[in-house]
């Protein structure tokens, strides 16, 4: 007897057996603000999607994070953008990107520069 199974949804076949690489945000540091003022609101973003934030940093603030976020495929581009709170995200500024890449373990610092000498650093892990 021929039976036909129909396809299970991809994203049922993974729970229980998640094959998708996850990213740990573990700290953020604002080595120089954006704003003239010292205060900048900084939002996390990975593949143009925001999952972390906004943190109010100003500089030499570092914050310790446990934000984490899933991505299909080897690499994803994890970004950071300071954003002016009731203006939308059209007038987010986008303060550079990163590339990010399957495998286990701690990365490397990750710098991230933006215009007038904005300078933040990120430490982050991988895991998958």
């Amino acid at each position: 007897m021929n039976e036909r199974r129909a396809a299970t949804p991809r994203h049922i076949r993974n729970r229980g057996n998640n094959t998708m690489p996850i990213i740990k945000i573990e700290q953020l540091e604002c080595v120089n603000p954006q704003e003239e003022n010292g205060y900048d609101e900084i939002a996390i973003s990975l593949n143009g999607t925001r999952f972390a934030g906004p943190f109010s940093m100003r500089r030499g603030r570092s914050i310790k994070l446990a934000a984490t976020e899933q991505f299909a495929g080897a690499s994803a581009r994890l970004s950071l953008s300071e954003v002016d709170p009731g203006k939308g995200t059209d007038n987010d500024e986008a303060l550079g990107v990163h590339k990010v890449e399957a495998g286990d373990g701690t990365r490397e610092p990750a710098f991230f520069t933006g215009r007038r000498g904005t300078v933040y650093t990120m430490r982050y892990s991988v895991r998958g």
